[in-house]
């Protein structure tokens, strides 16, 4: 956010400016993919080209740059296929994804167990501490797949409930955002709502079944050290943006009284 915000200005005249940001954001993407973890390099683009879009410097520069991207990851990834570097989990999870009870006893086993937890859950749920499925069919019910056990413990609309209060930090976040003339602050919560919004996604849309499984946390309800810490930073950055917003507005709000009072002395 610092470095698109103090080029930001001289940007729309000079889009090669552009181009140490989204080099430094690239280097950081393909040590995590380098890594192969899947699931946190979707999460650093999504963050990424989050903040592009909502500074204003154009969704054409924005798509062309990042379709730059996106060709080179494309490139990476097709070299990796032909060389036979892809890892033997990472396509098992994309050949489960299509039926993953055709392979229920082995790589579809975590996805059908889920699958049937939420299932299980109906509206209201089984009760809280009533699951079934974490007595040993689900393994680890306590990391990615708490949510499953979240839906048969509490129904759909424990679920739901869930969902809303994680959508609500994002909208405030996006609410915030709104409210300064600073960018720097603009693209901090911004940041944040794409790092909680995206991650909530990415979770629920694997262990429904939707997205391939990619081993990404619930945000504040997955059991993880990292990854609560992560949050906690990401958080605290955000109830300090929050304090310097709030510090804005009443500067404003006092500003505007002064400049009302000389108005009103003038006229007398």
């Amino acid at each position: 956010p610092y470095m698109i915000e103090k080029k930001r200005p001289k940007v729309f005249k000079e889009p090669k400016l552009l181009m140490s940001p989204i080099i430094l954001a690239s280097f950081c993407i393909g040590l995590v993919f380098l890594q192969r973890d899947i699931g946190q390099t979707l999460l650093i683009l999504i963050i990424f080209f989050s903040i592009l879009f909502y500074a204003g410097i154009g969704v054409q520069k924005s798509l062309r740059y990042g379709l730059m991207i996106i060709i080179g990851v494309a490139l990476i990834g097709g070299l990796f296929l032909l060389l036979g570097l892809v890892p033997d989990y990472l396509t098992a999870r994309f050949s489960t994804l299509t039926n993953p009870f055709s392979q229920e006893s082995g790589t579809g086993y975590h996805i059908s167990n889920s699958l049937i937890a939420i299932g299980n859950g109906g509206l209201f749920g089984r009760g809280l501490g009533n699951s079934i499925m974490k007595l040993g069919y689900l393994p680890e019910p306590h990391t990615d797949f708490i949510f499953s056990i979240i839906c048969e413990e509490l129904g759909l609309l424990g679920g739901l409930f869930v969902i809303c209060l994680l959508f609500f930090i994002v909208y405030r976040a996006f609410e915030l955002a709104n409210k300064t003339n600073s960018y720097f602050y603009k693209l901090v919560c911004v940041g944040i709502a794409s790092y909680i919004g995206s991650q909530t996604f990415v979770n629920l849309g694997g262990i429904s079944g939707t997205i391939p499984l990619t081993g990404v946390p619930l945000p504040f309800i997955s059991f993880g050290g990292s990854s609560m810490i992560s949050l906690s930073i990401a958080m605290g950055l955000l109830l300090i943006t929050a304090k310097q917003i709030k510090i804005e507005e009443l500067r404003k709000k006092k500003t505007r009284k002064s400049q009302n009072h000389v108005d009103i002395a003038k006229k007398y």
